[in-house]
Formats: C-alpha cells, sequence, structure tokens
C-alpha cells in the first residue's frame, strides 16, 4: 500500500472463511479507517459470516459469497466493475489469488508463514519452538498497518438492537427461577481432537452449579448430538442449540457472564463481544497465533511437548491418551473463569 500522504478511497479486504479468522480480521477495518478516514472498505467474506460485520461503522459495504450459488467467474467480474484501488487479501487461497489478478488494483496478500507452522506441529524429536507471530498482528500487517493500539489490535463484533433484545430475553429466559451468573458451556469443536473430554464439560457444570452458577450447554449447529453426558440426570444444566444462525449465537454469549469453550470459533466470538471467556488449547496451541485476545480473556494450554501437533487440530493423537486435554482439570478452568470474570465488569451488555 502506498504511503499515507496517498488516500486510498476503494478498498476490498477478503477472508473468506472460517468464523474465528473472520472475526480476527476486524482490527484491520478500524485501522484502515484511522489511516485512511475517508476511504470506503468494502469486505468479502462467505455468506454465512457476513453478519458478523454487518453492523460495523468502519466498513462500508458487505459481499457475502456462497460457492453453491455464485460461480467464481461471476465474483471476479463484480470485483473488475467495482474498481478497488487496494485489494487487502487475508486468506491467500487460491480464490483469492485469483480474484486480486483483475484490474489495476494494488494488493497486500497475508503470508502463512508456512515453514514456521510445520516445524511447530512435527513430532519430537524433530519440532523446533518458534511461536508464529499472532494472526491479528498478520492482518495488520498485510494491511501495512503495524502499530496499532492496544484497543484497536483486539477484535469487535457489534450487535444491533434487535439481536441484543433478542438475548436479553434469552437470558431472562434461562435464569427465570435460578440463581447466580449465567455461564455458557461450548463443548463442540469442528475437529474431534480438540475437544476437552465430555465428563470434564460435566464435572464443570456440577461444580459450577455447586458455585451457585447457572451453566447452560449450547450445542454446534454441526454436532446436534452433543451433550448426552453433561444434559442427562435429574439434575442437569440445560441444553440449547443448535443456534439457528450465527448472529443468535453472538447474541446469546453478549449476555453471558461467562464462557467455557475449546479453541473454536465461537471462543473467539464470544472474546470479541468482551466476555469473559476461558479457551481449552490441546492439540492447537497459542503458539499458532489464534489464542483468544481482550482484556478478560484466557486460555489454558498445558504446553506438553507434543504440542501443537497439527494446525486446526484435525490429526488423531498418536498417544494413548490424549493428555494435552485429559490433564486440565475443571477444578482448574474454574479457577481461571474466575479469573476473568473478577477483571470483568459484568456482562457485555
Amino acid at each position: 500500500m502506498p504511503g499515507t500522504e496517498s488516500l486510498i478511497p476503494h478498498i476490498l479486504v477478503i477472508r473468506f472463511s472460517s468464523l474465528g479468522d473472520v472475526i480476527l480480521a476486524e482490527p484491520v477495518f478500524r485501522a484502515l479507517k484511522r489511516r485512511f478516514p475517508d476511504s470506503s472498505i468494502t469486505f468479502l467474506t462467505r455468506s454465512a459470516y457476513a453478519d458478523l460485520h454487518r453492523s460495523n461503522a468502519e466498513v462500508d459495504d458487505i459481499w457475502g459469497f456462497d460457492p453453491d450459488t455464485r460461480s467464481l467467474s461471476s465474483l471476479i467480474r463484480m470485483v473488475r466493475e467495482a474498481g478497488f484501488d487496494t485489494i487487502i487479501d487475508l486468506h491467500g487461497s487460491l480464490r483469492s489469488r485469483l480474484i486480486t489478478l483483475v484490474g489495476e488494483s494494488v494488493t497486500r496478500r497475508y503470508r502463512q508463514q508456512r515453514l514456521r507452522r510445520i516445524l511447530l506441529v512435527l513430532r519430537p524429536p524433530l519440532k523446533r519452538s518458534r511461536p508464529l507471530t499472532p494472526v491479528i498482528d498478520r492482518y495488520l500487517e498485510t494491511a501495512d498497518c503495524t502499530e496499532p493500539s492496544e484497543a484497536e489490535g483486539t477484535p469487535a463484533v457489534h450487535l444491533t438492537e434487535e439481536q441484543i433484545n433478542r438475548g436479553l430475553k434469552v437470558r431472562r429466559d434461562l435464569m427465570a427461577g435460578r440463581e447466580g451468573r449465567l455461564i455458557v458451556l461450548l463443548p463442540g469443536a469442528r475437529h474431534a481432537p480438540k475437544e476437552w473430554p465430555r465428563f470434564h464439560f460435566g464435572e464443570l457444570a456440577a461444580l459450577l452449579k455447586l458455585g451457585g452458577n447457572t451453566p447452560i450447554v449450547v450445542a454446534p449447529p454441526d454436532q446436534p448430538e452433543i451433550g448426552p453426558e453433561l444434559t442427562d440426570g435429574e439434575d442437569h444444566p440445560p441444553l440449547l442449540g443448535p443456534m439457528p444462525d450465527i448472529m443468535q449465537l453472538a447474541a446469546l454469549l453478549a449476555v453471558a457472564d461467562g464462557v467455557v469453550t475449546n479453541d473454536s470459533g465461537p471462543m473467539h466470538l464470544a472474546a470479541a463481544l468482551g466476555v469473559p471467556t476461558v479457551g481449552l488449547f490441546g492439540p492447537t496451541s497459542p503458539e499458532l497465533g489464534f489464542s483468544p485476545r481482550g482484556e478478560s480473556t484466557s486460555h489454558i494450554h498445558l504446553g506438553l511437548p507434543c504440542s501443537p501437533c497439527s494446525k486446526h487440530g484435525q490429526r488423531v493423537c498418536w498417544r494413548r491418551e490424549r493428555h494435552c486435554l485429559l490433564d486440565i482439570s475443571p477444578r482448574q478452568v474454574i479457577d481461571e473463569l474466575e479469573r476473568c470474570i473478577s477483571g470483568s465488569e459484568g456482562p457485555a451488555i
């Protein structure tokens, strides 16, 4: 991108997926508007994630792309006809690369740090511990905005008044006849090896209730059957979900007093909403650059020599037991959650 003395009026930012990555792209919008206050920013993402930044005042237009209903050639034609001055490719996929070839736009592309990532996920003794630069910082570097303020480098998701009221209604319904804080448990993950054992989540729910809190379990959209170990029994926590869409989940998380989640997209969503959040890392690791960021967020990672073993947690563990998650105790999670909540001013809404 040219220097600050040049005005860049028309900017396209691309990040198609996944949920967490789309959320982590948000600081780029604020940094660009700070540097080029008169610019127009268009964000191109998957249709499923388009609403995440729909209420963001820094984004002038959102383009939702669904490969099942729109061809890549038509999308390329749209980009060419729009005549963007600058394209910031935060994805670096074949699709996004093809899009950036059109027209005369200045293109800045996200660097994957593939070699350092490979060295991080090798099995011992070949593994080399050299943490990757946090993804948010790499996104900002791609946009040539490398000196953000602390607040600017923390992602945010903005809700409409209607979404806020919907969340408050859900909270009132859930807390009717119940006491204490509302704690949302998210036991799902895109890949099963990333899931903290269900019996640990069950024990955590019991400890939370013993402490006078109200835990609820939210099943992910692709795992509607999740939770029997958590919700069976006479005194089980309520089971919600799957949420009809990502913004309904956001409305619920925004009114919670705390969230406990595996390393997943909803972890970043809760953190971006300003909710006290504890993320649980096992086969993945904060060293890969995906730890939640925010004043009231934290993570637990045991730092075993074999972890991380894959970028996204899809690799089946080569050990007899997944000690990276099995050895995280519910009491440890409770203590970390209490620390996060004590540093918060209450629900985000």
